[in-house]
């Protein structure tokens, strides 16, 4: 299944990670953002398309950073949490008593959540 990440929500989690915005009239969200020489990939066929290359390698020469752009879509758990007006994110930063996101908190009725939005039953 692939993971479809809205605009605001990946620009949240460059923001999270250290990407600075760079304001350009011409880049996909009126911005581009860059961390370390690297910029962030939105939706990288589109990308492809504009730049007219068919390869990860030549997006990598013009410094776009394609292991983030996988990495964030294959380790989405690990991501989701920096997606702030996530309900179930706000409320497990509410409820948690420590800064260990293994830990579980309890909502009510038998209910309980970790930092990852799963929901079991005790």
């Amino acid at each position: 299944m692939a993971i479809v990440l809205s605009v605001p929500e990946q620009i949240q989690i460059a923001l999270k990670l250290g990407y600075e915005r760079v304001p350009d009239e011409d880049a996909y969200t009126s911005a581009y953002y860059v961390k370390n020489g690297m910029k962030w990939i939105f939706n990288i066929v589109g990308l492809k398309k504009r730049l007219s290359v068919s390869s990860d390698d030549e997006l990598r020469e013009q410094d776009y950073d394609v292991e983030t752009y996988y990495d964030v879509r294959r380790n989405y758990n690990k991501y989701k949490q920096m997606i702030v007006g996530s309900d179930l994110t706000s409320l497990y930063e509410d409820l948690r008593v420590t800064d260990d996101l293994d830990e579980w908190v309890y909502l009510a009725d038998g209910m309980w959540m970790n930092g990852d939005g799963d929901l079991i039953e005790r």
